[in-house]
């Protein structure tokens, strides 16, 4: 049985959303090829993370947690995708455990994103709140501790230029 290549570039570029008479190998290769599917929306949201990291707004941790680095579930599909048949029940595990990592992204990156000058201050008082029990606690020196200081001073700064 030969691959429908029309078939797969409709499954894989064209279409907006997997139809219920696909077959389970069809709807993991939709999600993960076509800029539709839970991969591209995934991708996205490692893409802000990357931005948030970079803009010193989010710590290199939230790679792990929210970004590029959370690919448990990226993995599984690339892993179906391969496979001959498609098990219904891995599949939709693997589909809702990207679903719930793209949704905790998007919370992180709203979260990290204020839209006002009231949230841009619960910001930096949440993020001086955490850097002073750091440094209560002793997992990071004065030093460290002034210099993201310094870096949550400049950011809050830039963010209140910005409304």
């Amino acid at each position: 049985m030969g691959v429908n290549m029309n078939q797969f570039k409709y499954i894989s570029e064209t279409a907006t959303e997997p139809h219920k008479a696909w077959t389970n190998k069809q709807i993991a290769q939709f999600h993960f090829f076509n800029p539709n599917g839970l991969l591209a929306q995934k991708k996205q949201t490692d893409e802000q993370i990357d931005k948030l990291v970079d803009s010193g707004k989010a710590s290199t941790g939230a790679f792990i947690a929210y970004g590029s680095l959370n690919k448990f579930y990226w993995e599984k599909l690339c892993t179906l995708i391969g496979q001959k048949r498609v098990n219904g029940a891995d599949l939709s595990a693997t589909l809702k455990g990207l679903r719930h990592a793209i949704e905790k992204a998007k919370e992180f990156i709203e979260e990290k994103t204020p839209k006002s000058e009231s949230s841009i201050e619960l910001f930096a008082e949440r993020e001086m709140n955490r850097l002073d029990k750091k440094l209560m606690q002793g997992h990071i020196s004065q030093y460290d501790y002034d210099a993201r200081v310094t870096i949550l001073n400049n950011v809050v700064e830039r963010e209140l230029k910005s409304i």
